[in-house]
């Protein structure tokens, strides 16, 4: 037991008082009997006992009343583990009590003196044996901390997540959050252990002092990669457990955006978190502080699309994005009809300005942004629109822009998007096709595809650029000077040709598309082509293709809605895969591959070398493959597409996608045109030396990468960047001018809908959490104020009964005193005696 105003225990010397004026009334006057009344003598005793009982009674219930007065002053408390101890001491104290009045029913009615010894001696043994095991309960069984103003142990969790940057005319999300954890901070006591954590992979540590703890506060800013919520929760809860004070609070300070708090699995993690399921764990405070409603409008940029990340040299090219507009708060009613919104989204190039990046006095100088292109658009909040945009022809080389919304809004990291686009130089490609006298339509109709997007007369616009030749000018063709080969109608011993194996191995592409003049060859162990089982022939209806791999870039977008069972294949061949191979397309009902795909790495140059076999022809135009199938026939944009794409990832061009996601590793090919170190050491102690820039104005990165292949003295082709967790521009400085890429938030980053409180009561338990919208909501209270009982209620209530049972039994006393007073010989002898 403890008491919150101990030093209020010594009002309990109070109850002297009335036992002293007792004392001091207790000298009886001199006594005289007069004959007239001696007939009333034995009567007066009687009553003169009764008066005794009562008055020993009325001195008790006085001296109680005292006691009970100051014990509930001082605020007692007992540990909630021994409540059923004191209520058994508190139950054997009233049955000690009952028995005492019942004693003293006894001697009132003049019962035997056994009775009233038994009744006696019961209540006194009860009455003492309470106190005593209350006397040893005190002293012996474990205390609590009344005191609120002691240290603590306390991790202040800020949810910088992005939907912490809303930011308007009254409302500053980051700089509240800030605002609240130091005037929490300020309050503490000066011993307390203090520790931040924000959203990211900082590990969990108490500050060495207030002004550390206040330092990193005021560092945190909104985070593009934030850690889930319960992630860091935990490694708070586990921060304060670890501390040896014996308050631990742990306080968040969140918008309670959905997105952060919305998860499935969050209950059993936060349940995990917070210990509720075990009994073990110290026990942690949690407590929420809601920043609010969100109030204002946002607009936002999301599915950016380029119409080509490898457009040709001096070719204007499209950009579409989408944009949307969404209303918060109070203020915007649902039923109110909105009004248009007009706002101007504009494309910025930035230009490539020889030794930029640079630090320059401290700070990173990025290349300069210039506007190429702008659309206005009215919109209507809930409505998505469509923008397209134009980015004028650039020369060859990496080229680096955004989309940004004009002006500001409540919520600016979802204004902008950043692009990079590779310009390459036309991309060669050999067209080889059989002797037939149509097999020249069939080529014309392959290089029709792959130049489709051509510019009209242009050299420089022109993105592929095609060679054909027949397979008897196989052999003396310079095959090093084309990016990709196409084979029409291949015979087999072209395909095993060794020109070809070697073009192969040395990282080239080739395109297979197998017909008639094939031939069976199941003990095929080539490097690039798969076994040829036999010919197949389907019945009259035919079968269709059917993608099996939507995600590979030769057949990404000709899945799922493409209507490939209108063209019909009535003829391929069967083929074994092996374990390199991948099967991109079957033929429906079959397990027969329609489409390999595979890439093999020269264990010597390091090169890879890149592989589609197509078992039935293309386009089958020509008198010996026009039976085999119809997938040229009317409206062929499905076999088109996918003639277009396989060249597209043959050449490298598809592979040149400079654009990923926060978050996501990035390895950037930096080309030959590096600098190197130590050129004339052996090479495997070249290095390759560049700086990376990341687009948050923070410091360029170095790297040195040494060779990766001392056989052949290549230096490294790659570099890899981890730490992607900004969007922007990534530059790379020290090979290729405008070296880089680009990074961008996903479309669902940032959502601005809210979690109930309801929800949160079934993830962290009607009672396991408080919640507070004001600083004063705060309460840093004792982890044993929930361990401990207040018997101050029940103390006040015993002091009002005592006193009232005083008040009746001293209005009892002295009615009968006043009846004994009217006695003849009582008005000498109980005058001044009795009260």
């Amino acid at each position: 037991m403890s008491f919150l105003n101990a030093t209020l225990i010594l009002g309990t010397l109070a109850a002297a008082v009335p036992l002293v004026l007792h004392l001091i009334a207790k000298r009886e006057p001199k006594k005289v009997t007069f004959p007239s009344v001696a007939f009333l003598t034995k009567r007066f005793e009687s009553n003169r006992s009764r008066l005794r009982v009562r008055r020993w009674w009325l001195l008790a219930m006085r001296i109680l009343a005292i006691a009970a007065l100051a014990l509930a002053l001082a605020r007692p408390a007992i540990h909630q583990s021994l409540s059923v101890t004191w209520l058994s001491i508190g139950l054997i104290a009233a049955a000690g009590i009952a028995l005492l009045i019942m004693a003293t029913i006894a001697i009132v009615h003049d019962k035997s003196r056994s009775i009233r010894y038994g009744l006696a001696g019961g209540a006194a043994m009860l009455i003492l044996g309470s106190m005593l095991w209350g006397v040893v309960t005190f002293a012996s069984g474990p205390s609590v901390a009344i005191d609120d103003s002691g240290p603590i142990a306390i991790a202040i969790v800020v949810d910088n997540s992005l939907t912490s940057e809303w930011k308007t005319a009254n409302d500053d999300r980051t700089e509240r959050m800030i605002d609240v954890a130091s005037g929490v901070i300020a309050k503490l006591p000066r011993t307390s252990r203090i520790a931040v954590l924000d959203r990211s992979a900082t590990p969990a540590s108490f500050s060495l002092d207030v002004a550390g703890a206040l330092s990193k506060l005021e560092s945190i800013e909104p985070t593009s990669l934030p850690r889930p919520i319960a992630s860091r929760l935990q490694s708070a809860v586990q921060l304060v457990q670890s501390s040896e004070l014996e308050n631990r609070h742990v306080l968040v300070l969140t918008d309670l955006a959905l997105i952060t708090w919305g998860d499935p699995g969050l209950e059993t993690s936060l349940a995990k978190t917070i210990g509720k399921n075990s009994s073990e764990a110290k026990p942690v405070s949690l407590t929420l502080f809601d920043t609010g409603e969100f109030q204002g409008a946002n607009r936002a940029l999301t599915e950016m699309r380029l119409a080509d990340s490898t457009p040709p040299a001096n070719s204007p090219m499209s950009i579409s994005v989408t944009l949307n507009s969404k209303s918060f708060g109070n203020n915007f009613s649902e039923n109110a009809e909105p009004d248009p919104d007009s706002v101007t989204v504009e494309v910025q190039m930035y230009q490539l300005e020889s030794g930029l990046p640079v630090v320059r006095d401290g700070d990173v100088v990025y290349p300069p942004l210039t506007s190429v292109d702008r659309t206005t658009a009215e919109i209507i909040a809930g409505v998505e629109s469509e923008l397209v945009l134009t980015i004028p022809g650039l020369p060859v080389g990496t080229h680096h822009g955004r989309l940004r919304i004009v002006g500001e809004d409540a919520m600016a990291a979802d204004d902008q998007r950043f692009f990079s686009i590779a310009v390459l130089p036309p991309s060669s490609v050999l067209i080889v096709n059989t002797d037939a006298e149509d097999a020249g339509q069939e080529a014309k109709v392959i290089e029709d595809a792959i130049t489709a997007s051509s510019g009209a007369g242009i050299d420089s616009a022109v993105e592929f650029m095609t060679e054909r030749i027949g397979y008897g000018d196989l052999a003396v063709a310079r095959l090093s000077d084309y990016d990709a080969i196409t084979m029409l109608d291949p015979p087999t011993d072209s395909l095993l040709d060794p020109a070809i194996v070697n073009y192969v191995n040395n990282g080239g592409g080739v395109l297979a598309m197998l017909g008639p003049s094939a031939t069976e060859n199941s003990a095929n162990d080539s490097v690039w082509l798969p076994s040829l089982i036999r010919r197949w022939r389907v019945p009259e209806q035919g079968s269709f293709f059917q993608v099996t791999d939507v995600m590979h870039p030769a057949t990404e977008s000709l899945g799922g809605d493409t209507p490939w069972n209108d063209f019909a294949v009535s003829q391929y061949w069967q083929v074994q895969p092996t374990a390199q191979d991948s099967v991109l397309v079957r033929f429906a009902g079959t397990d027969h591959p329609a489409m390999l795909g595979r890439e093999s790495v020269d264990p010597d140059s390091g090169a890879v070398g890149r592989t589609l076999v197509l078992t039935t022809p293309l386009p089958a135009l020509a008198k010996k493959t026009r039976s085999w199938n119809r997938l040229f026939g009317i409206d062929p944009w499905p076999a088109w597409l996918l003639t277009r794409q396989s060249i597209d990832y043959l050449t490298g061009r598809r592979s040149r996608e400079m654009m990923t996601m926060v978050g996501t590793p990035w390895t950037q090919s930096i080309g030959d045109n590096v600098q190197r170190l130590g050129e004339n050491d052996p090479a495997e102690n070249r290095v390759t030396r560049l700086q990376i820039f990341p687009p948050n104005g923070s410091p360029p990165i170095p790297v040195e990468t040494k060779t990766n292949n001392p056989r052949s003295g290549e230096t490294s082709r790659s570099v890899t960047v981890a730490d992607t967790r900004s969007p922007g521009v990534f530059w790379i400085k020290g090979g290729e001018s405008g070296m880089g890429f680009s990074v961008n938030l996903p479309d669902d980053a940032i959502e601005l809908d809210r979690i109930d409180r309801s929800q949160l009561d079934q993830c962290l338990g009607k009672d396991g959490w408080a919640y507070a919208t004001d600083t004063d909501q705060i309460t840093l209270t004792s982890q044993q104020s929930g361990q401990r009982i207040s018997l101050t209620s029940p103390a006040m209530l015993l002091a009002l009964v005592v006193f009232l049972l005083e008040q009746v039994l001293g209005n009892r006393f002295y009615r009968s005193n006043s009846f004994a007073s009217r006695l003849p010989s009582a008005s000498m002898g109980l005058g001044s005696g009795e009260g």
